[in-house]
């Protein structure tokens, strides 16, 4: 059996217990079912930037914060403005 037959495999395995699952309501009255998702408050950072910093916070190398300069990004990642690359 090659690789691709054996995910082929697994992805069937999987559809199928989770169609059992919505037949027997597992899914129903989930905690915040019909709400909206929380804001992102990494949102405008760019897409690659938001999953290292979520790698960082999970893995808690990085704090989550409440202000503008969110999760002390700079630490992080480098100055590029003018001023910083003049000694």
């Amino acid at each position: 059996m090659n690789d691709d037959a054996d995910v082929d495999v697994i992805a069937l395995i999987a559809e199928r217990k989770i169609r059992q699952a919505m037949e027997e309501g597992e899914f129903n009255n989930l905690p915040g079912a019909f709400k909206p998702l929380p804001e992102d408050d990494l949102a405008h950072l760019p897409p690659e930037v938001r999953l290292a910093m979520r790698i960082l916070r999970n893995s808690g190398f990085a704090e989550k914060t409440n202000d503008d300069a969110s999760d002390n990004f700079g630490t992080f990642w480098p100055d590029n403005s003018e001023e910083s690359t003049t000694h």
